[in-house]
């Protein structure tokens, strides 16, 4: 049987229709997995960052501990070092000149 120029007209259109139909819902279901997938990228690197973090913490804390150890040590040093650079000056002062 053939269809008639009617009928076939109708039936493209109902396949338009059918595949207009589709198309808006496999975009709908795109977009939802595109918001899945970056919501998900965005935990992630929460998560990565958070651990990043917490590491450098733990690292940094006794790091930073030491660093200002030194730096009262380096200003302990500094200070003898006047004095000795003040007591040297003074006894070269007192010695006779040549």
């Amino acid at each position: 049987m053939r269809l008639g120029a009617e009928d076939q007209e109708w039936l493209g259109q109902l396949l338009d229709r059918s595949l207009s139909q589709a198309e808006t819902r496999l975009d709908q279901k795109l977009a939802a997995l595109e918001e899945r997938l970056k919501a998900y990228a965005r935990s992630e690197s929460e998560r990565v960052e958070t651990s990043l973090l917490a590491e450098f913490q733990k690292w940094a804390s006794p790091v930073d501990s030491r660093l200002h150890g030194y730096g009262k040590l380096i200003s302990a040093l500094e200070e003898n070092l006047y004095l000795l650079t003040g007591r040297v000056k003074a006894i070269e002062d007192r010695l006779p000149r040549q």
